[in-house]
């Protein structure tokens, strides 16, 4: 029997080459006079945030700047943004850069909501971790512009955080989409080819596990199906600066952020959360490492779900770990494991996938994850043998 299902539109996009240089008309059409600009420091650096701000200001629009970040989000970022967008009266949030840059912006917007019935919402995020708490209602309105291609945050009501402990928590809000989000592959020409590949390969991992997990359904897989052709399509000749290849990506990573946000990822996110518990590691290299490794012991299931996958790849159920691999090959020296993560026994990453949070992952698998498949997969992951 084909599952019922729900599906609501994705967020408005403005996609195309050249199409960030709409942002000032968006921000005007979301009533934005004060906003706060949420951006990496890789863009304050070059001088591309004080150009923004400038053309923000030719329409009569004041931006604050908040880019005191580095690294994957965290909840002190947030917390520090919200204050900031309070202190300024800030009436809207624009968020440029990566996935990081993205999660922080959409929940400064909640914490940062305006009171309700004289009543201020908690403005600190760990209220709302795991869904503990419901975010504010009235979220500033939201303008998201990706830099990068991978996490598809400007699509998804998915927000990750780390604690204070460094382990990954997230907060999933419908209030937390983009208003707006502006999808441009131009912005993607500064990444180096080997961060290219890895946030791709977090994208492809959201698409192929929205398309293949427990909660997936038709409408889910029109994005995600569509997100995985373009990635192989176009994942090489991106690597060579070709700027149709970069929007391709641009879109394939917005079409995947829309899948998972309808229907969420698993195993392959189980065990990069559970890395990124343990020691610092790139999430796009964790995932799409881990992604790999599990693929066989996935595959074993044959389920009708994977052989549709595979077939949106452009090959079968034999062919897709050679063509995984091949996407993981444009990075040079790719299985090597950062030091830190190389020491990592494959008990204590086992221990780590396990945890309460990593829950929701681990159940939706297509395949069911019993307690002494945890310790094997571990080893795959980690190259350690069986």
């Amino acid at each position: 029997m084909v599952p019922a299902f729900e599906i609501l539109p994705p967020p408005p996009i403005i996609a195309g080459r050249g199409s960030v240089e709409r942002i000032p008309g968006a921000a005007t059409k979301l009533g934005m006079t004060k906003p706060l600009l949420v951006a990496d420091s890789f863009l304050v650096g070059n001088g591309y945030v004080d150009q923004l701000q400038r053309q923000l200001a030719s329409v009569g629009i004041e931006a604050h700047i908040f880019a005191g970040f580095s690294g994957e989000p965290k909840a002190d970022h947030i917390n520090a943004g919200t204050q900031t967008a309070l202190a300024h009266g800030c009436d809207g949030v624009i968020g440029l850069g990566g996935g990081t840059t993205l999660d922080i912006a959409k929940l400064v917007a909640c914490c940062a909501a305006p009171s309700a019935n004289g009543t201020a919402p908690n403005r600190n995020v760990m209220h709302y971790a795991l869904g503990a708490t419901p975010l504010p209602d009235t979220p500033l309105p939201k303008l998201l512009v990706p830099t990068t291609a991978g996490t598809g945050s400007e699509m998804s009501a998915t927000n990750i955080f780390a604690g204070a402990d460094g382990r990954k928590l997230w907060a999933w809000a419908a209030q937390s989409r983009a208003d707006i989000a502006i999808i441009d592959g131009d912005l993607l020409n500064s990444m180096p080819p080997y961060l290219l590949v890895w946030c791709a390969m977090d994208a492809f991992v959201h698409a192929f596990e929205a398309s293949t997990n427990l909660s997936s359904h038709e409408g889910a897989n029109l994005y995600a199906h569509r997100a995985m052709k373009l990635i192989v399509e176009n994942l090489e000749p991106a690597t060579h600066g070709n700027g149709d290849a970069l929007q391709a990506l641009a879109l394939a990573s917005a079409w995947a952020g829309v899948a998972i946000d309808r229907c969420g990822t698993a195993i392959a996110h189980m065990a990069s959360h559970g890395l990124a518990g343990i020691a610092p590691v790139h999430h796009g290299m964790a995932t799409a490492l881990a992604f790999e490794a599990t693929l066989p012991w996935l595959l074993e299931s044959n389920a009708s779900c994977l052989r549709q996958a595979a077939q949106a790849c452009g090959t079968d159920i034999q062919g897709l770990p050679g063509t995984i691999a091949d996407m993981i090959d444009l990075v040079p020296d790719a299985r090597v494991w950062p030091d830190q993560i190389a020491a990592i026994e494959p008990q204590k990453l086992a221990s780590e996938m396990a945890r309460p949070e990593n829950a929701p992952m681990r159940d939706r698998t297509i395949r069911q994850i019993l307690d002494p498949d945890m310790l094997p997969l571990a080893n795959a992951i980690l190259m350690k043998g069986p």
